[in-house]
């Protein structure tokens, strides 16, 4: 039977098992889940042999493997979110926080790396909300201390804009910078992956 492999961070992980755990499909999915980088590529080794196809939970992660291995021995790809997506959760925020503006709040998951969603192409400079500066960086170089580095440059980034009284919310797509937002006490969603943008990358 046809095996897809799929790996991500825990959260992301139960996640995806969440929502494909009673759909019925016409192939395998084994899911991998890992608690620091270097498992991404035991993980890798020790399972390929099995897949004939790999999802990576993210872009982070699909970068890091396909730079790290130079060449992944099956046909891969990540899990993305839908632009609509990502809108709707704007929305929502805005209309049950309606005195809350969109230029104060933070995306770690936006930035020159996906054209910041396209949201350039609706809404006034002005109106920009605050965007992940890491991930400017050359996506095609990412090694482990890079991927260490965006975590921590994005808390960083995320604290400052807090102490400054710059931002009042913040979105992540990635479950460390969640976990750190929450002991910090600062006010976050974490956005994951929605059914169809699951089902739609497994086919």
């Amino acid at each position: 039977m046809f095996n897809i492999g799929v790996i991500g961070p825990k959260k992301s992980i139960n996640n995806i098992k969440n929502i494909i755990g009673d759909l019925d499909f016409d192939f395998k999915v084994s899911t991998y889940s890992y608690d620091s980088l270097p498992e991404i590529i035991e993980i890798y080794r020790n399972n390929i042999k099995q897949w004939d196809y790999l999802l990576l939970s993210g872009i982070l992660l699909y970068v890091y493997l396909n730079h790290n291995l130079k060449r992944i021995e099956v046909p891969n790809d990540y899990i993305d979110l839908d632009d609509s997506y990502v809108y709707g959760k704007i929305i929502n925020y805005l209309l049950q926080n309606p005195s809350k503006d969109l230029s104060r709040l933070y995306f770690d998951f936006i930035g020159e790396i996906n054209n910041f969603i396209g949201l350039k192409n609706f809404i006034r400079s002005e109106q920009m909300p605050f965007n992940n500066s890491m991930l400017a960086l050359d996506i095609n170089k990412f090694s482990e201390s890079d991927l260490k580095q965006i975590h921590r440059g994005t808390i960083d980034e995320i604290k400052k804009l807090w102490d400054k009284n710059k931002i009042d919310y913040v979105f992540s797509r990635m479950p460390e910078i969640s976990e750190s937002l929450y002991h910090l006490g600062i006010p976050h969603q974490t956005i994951l992956p929605s059914k169809e943008n699951i089902i739609n990358s497994l086919y």
